[in-house]
């Protein structure tokens, strides 16, 4: 109960940290939608995290099962007290959610402080296997 305390704290303070570095941050945030977007998928993606890592620790092993599956379990054993807004895929090593289109692509590229006029087809929404745009946090399957 007491890790489950402190990273549900841990949680909160990254979440703190994450808005208060969006208003520090000036021009990169200038789109309200994709300022949103993204903090929201940090938020989310570092809850996700954090339960996948208490389950692991208490378990001895990562839940299985499809994505819903996989999200029902952390809310049903309540390392999750919701499912965060979104379509998540959820996964050994993987994380991820989907996003709205090139446009939202590149916009929450540009909110993370890439440059999005160095991805060759100009759109700002690189190609997921891209080595070169590996860091990047959003991108597009072909």
């Amino acid at each position: 109960m007491y890790n489950l305390l402190v990273s549900g704290m841990a949680m909160a303070l990254a979440g703190f940290i994450s808005l208060m570095g969006m208003f520090y941050l000036g021009e990169a945030f200038t789109d309200t939608r994709d300022k949103q977007v993204y903090a929201q998928s940090i938020n989310a993606a570092q809850q996700i995290e954090g339960a996948l890592k208490m389950y692991q620790a208490d378990n001895g092993y990562y839940p299985s099962g499809t994505s819903e599956q996989i999200m029902t379990e952390l809310v049903k054993d309540n390392y999750l007290s919701f499912v965060p807004q979104g379509d998540w895929v959820v996964g050994k090593g993987m994380l991820i959610r989907a996003i709205e289109g090139p446009d939202m692509c590149a916009g929450v590229n540009k909110v993370a402080g890439y440059d999005v006029t160095l991805v060759p087809d100009r759109t700002g929404c690189p190609v997921c296997t891209d080595d070169q745009f590996k860091q990047w946090p959003a991108c597009k399957n072909l």
